[in-house]
């Protein structure tokens, strides 16, 4: 068994990708607005400095594990299906566990992970 947690995964969202996946799910013009706004909308330091966001979802808001769920629907859910269907698994946002036959198996699918995150955070970058 192989457990994990995504480090960053709030933060490092690409919004384009994400947005693509809202759209598989609704094509109501005002949520779709309401999200993208979301996404966008800066945030302010404690020094009082307002920062741009670009990528990420705000942590401890109500709709980000929704949109995290959605986006590792896609990234993660999806492509282990495919690339791994005799591994089950069970994942929440960030934090997944999956069962391996074997430490090897264990340490082969963690560096495709890797590979597999890297290059989905790295896309909107």
């Amino acid at each position: 068994m192989m457990e994990f947690d995504i480090k960053g995964l709030f933060d490092n969202i690409d919004h384009g990708l994400l947005m693509k996946a809202v759209k598989k799910h609704t094509d109501c013009a005002w949520i779709i607005l309401y999200i993208k706004r979301w996404l966008r909308a800066p945030f302010q330091m404690k020094n009082g400095d307002i920062v741009e966001r670009t990528s990420g979802t705000p942590q401890g808001r109500v709709i980000s594990p929704v949109l995290a769920n959605l986006f590792m629907h896609y990234t993660f859910d999806k492509w282990m299906g495919i690339e791994h269907p005799n591994n089950p698994w069970a994942r929440y946002a960030d934090d997944a566990v999956i069962h391996c036959r074997t430490k090897e198996e264990a340490e082969r699918l963690l560096e495709q992970l890797k590979g597999r995150f890297t290059f989905e955070a790295g896309r909107g970058h």
